[in-house]
This record gives structure tokens, C-alpha cells and sequence, in this order.
């Protein structure tokens, strides 16, 4: 048989010279003849063009020839690529053995990592061929998927914890004024409802922090964008949570962009945060402070003795969580700060740009 001819690509900045197993061999049938196949340019076509990182090792592992995808996957010029040693590409240096192929985290320019499938195949007395697959997006998609499995499992948890109080309360009133309802006195009868009407919109509250929660976890809340009315929205949550004995309210006309829906479930939050306690008064100021429309809600405990519930209580509340994550959405903020009798919550949200 007769010697294979290598071409010379030394503009192209290969090694001298340039490593082409499949260069044009002078057996081909039907060579220089119309119709004839070069296989051994048809081989360096699907090597050049392949979808997959490509690339030619000598027997000391160092790269004679890549291809773009290679080049695509590590974020290299070919001519810097070219002369490297494999190792140098690949994070551990245990390489996969020739026929296998191992997840390997590949080295970028950057230093940054990228999860790709290697394998290795033999050439005959030339070194090797070795495969690159791309495997981030489905690496990614994994610790997604596990992340996804934890919150899951974290919301339940959570929901069987924050829904059984509430519920337990509505029911106990219930069954008590079932059984007893001819005992109890006309303002009897009405404070109990009364606390029955708070249990029940608290724990429908507590439901919808969780359905939000799962949504946001899947990257699916809707957030439609309007003109609000913060007056018109604070004073209609205020009124629905049925304890406007404790509530006192300070405002003017504002409005802010956003989500009307977005911002009742801020309001409900915060404020049944503020009026957890049974003892506690709220004091809301809706005012406007250029550029933002702000809501400041003040919860006040009973004095001299009152203390503020600690950072642990409200922080990891779910209904503080779910407020704060919708206030970014709707590219506003909510803080709080901790005062010895009392914790002062705070909305701000972009105001309506003036006509």
C-alpha cells in the first residue's frame, strides 16, 4: 500500500505537520475520475463539522487537531487549543481508558467548568480520537430537578405546620358555637363569629402564600401590570380583615405602577403580620415619597410590657417570604425594622409617572 500524503496547513497554525488520519489515500478507487469519492476529505468535513467537540491526541495526549465545537465548548481558538495537552482541558487527570466514556468537567478559558461526556477510541499507531458531549443543560436540569424536589417537599412540610393552627382554631369556634349556640350571648355569639371570620381568611391567606410559593418555584407568577390605586387598596384590605378596631389608618391619593392583585397580597401580609398578636394595633401611613408611593405599617404592642415578636418569628414566616419575593416582581421593596415594642414594615412601590 502506499504512504499517506499529510497536507500542509501551517497558515492555519496546526503542528508540523498537520495530524489528518483520514487524509486522501492514493489507493482510493476512481481517484482524479467524475464521480469519485475523497474519503479522506469527507472524513475531515464530519470531523470539522460535527456537532460534538472533536479531537485528534497523539499518544502522549496532546492535541494535534480540534474541531469548532471543541473550540465552542472549552471557549478557545482553535491555534490555542491545538498542542495542548488533554489533561490541561480536563479538571481531574484521570482520563476515561480508550472504548469508555466518563462525565468529565471540562476547563474554560476563564477557569469556569463545563460538564461534558468524554470518550476515547484508538487510532491505529496515531493516538486517539476524543469525543465531547455537552452534558451542562441536562447536569443542570438535575440539580434543578433535586432543588425542585426539595422545596416541594419543604412547602408541604411547611403547609401542614402553618395551616393546622388556623384550621384547628376555626374548627374549635365552630363546634363551640354549634353545640352551645342558645348559651351564648348576642355579643358573644358576635365575637366569636367575628373570630371565626379571621381564622377562616387567615388560613385562606396561608394557602395562597403556598400556591404562590409553588408557583414561583416553577418561575410561573403572573404579574399583570396596571395603574393602582395604594389608597383605595390599603383601605379595602384593612376593612377585610375584619379588625378595624385595631387598625388606624393616614393616607392620601396615590397611585403606583403594578400589579393591583400583587399588591392586596403584599397588603393582606403585612398587615396580618402586624396584627398577629391579639394585642397588637396597626397604624398605617400611605404616603408619597419622590420617586415611590409608600406604605409604612407600624406594628404597636401593648406598653409598657409589649415586646415585638423576634427576628425568627416574622422572618421566616411564610406570608413575610411571599410578600418580599412579590414586592421584587413588581420591582418595589418591603423591609422591616425592629423596634423594642413594635416592628415598622414598609412598601415602597414606583409611582405613576405624572401626565
Amino acid at each position: 500500500s502506499q504512504a499517506v500524503t499529510l497536507l500542509d496547513h501551517s497558515s492555519e497554525g496546526f503542528l508540523q505537520p498537520p495530524f489528518r488520519p483520514w487524509a486522501p489515500c492514493a489507493d482510493t478507487l476512481g481517484m482524479g475520475m467524475p464521480g469519485c469519492i475523497d474519503r479522506g476529505a469527507l472524513l475531515q468535513r464530519a470531523f470539522d463539522g460535527a456537532s460534538i467537540g472533536l479531537a485528534v491526541a497523539d499518544t502522549q495526549g496532546r492535541l494535534l487537531e480540534v474541531n469548532d465545537a471543541l473550540c465552542r465548548i472549552v471557549g478557545r481558538d482553535r491555534a490555542v487549543l491545538t498542542g495542548k495537552a488533554l489533561a490541561e482541558l480536563i479538571q481531574t487527570d484521570d482520563l476515561p481508558p480508550d472504548g469508555s466514556a466518563v462525565e468529565k468537567r471540562l476547563i474554560g478559558a476563564d477557569g469556569s467548568t463545563t460538564w461534558a461526556l468524554v470518550a476515547r477510541a484508538a487510532l491505529p499507531e496515531s493516538g486517539s480520537l476524543v469525543q465531547f458531549i455537552d452534558v451542562s443543560e441536562q447536569k443542570q436540569a438535575d440539580v434543578d430537578r433535586e432543588a425542585a424536589l426539595v422545596h416541594r417537599d419543604r412547602l408541604i412540610a411547611g403547609l401542614s405546620h402553618e395551616i393546622r393552627s388556623p384550621l384547628t382554631s376555626v374548627c374549635g369556634i365552630a363546634e363551640e358555637l354549634y353545640a352551645g349556640w342558645g348559651s351564648f350571648s348576642e355579643a358573644e355569639r358576635h365575637e366569636l363569629l367575628q373570630m371565626l371570620v379571621e381564622g377562616g381568611r387567615r388560613t385562606a391567606l396561608t394557602v395562597d402564600n403556598f400556591v404562590i410559593a409553588a408557583r414561583d418555584a416553577t418561575g410561573v407568577v403572573r404579574v399583570d401590570w396596571g395603574s393602582v390605586d395604594l389608597e383605595h387598596e390599603v383601605r379595602t384590605v384593612a376593612a377585610g380583615l375584619a379588625a378595624e378596631s385595631r387598625v388606624s389608618i393616614t393616607t392620601q391619593p396615590i397611585r403606583v405602577v403594578g400589579d393591583p392583585l400583587r399588591v392586596r397580597q403584599i397588603l393582606h401580609n403585612v398587615m396580618a403580620l402586624a396584627l398577629g398578636p391579639d394585642d397588637a394595633h396597626a397604624e398605617i401611613v400611605v404616603a408619597h415619597v419622590a420617586p415611590c408611593g409608600i406604605v409604612r405599617v407600624t406594628s404597636l404592642y401593648a406598653a409598657p410590657t409589649g415586646v415585638a415578636p423576634s427576628t425568627d418569628e416574622w422572618r421566616g414566616d411564610m406570608g413575610w417570604i411571599v410578600a418580599r419575593r412579590l414586592a421584587d416582581l413588581i420591582g418595589g421593596t418591603l423591609s422591616a425594622v425592629e423596634r423594642p415594642a413594635s416592628v415598622v414594615y414598609e412598601l415602597a412601590l414606583p409611582g405613576e409617572p405624572e401626565a
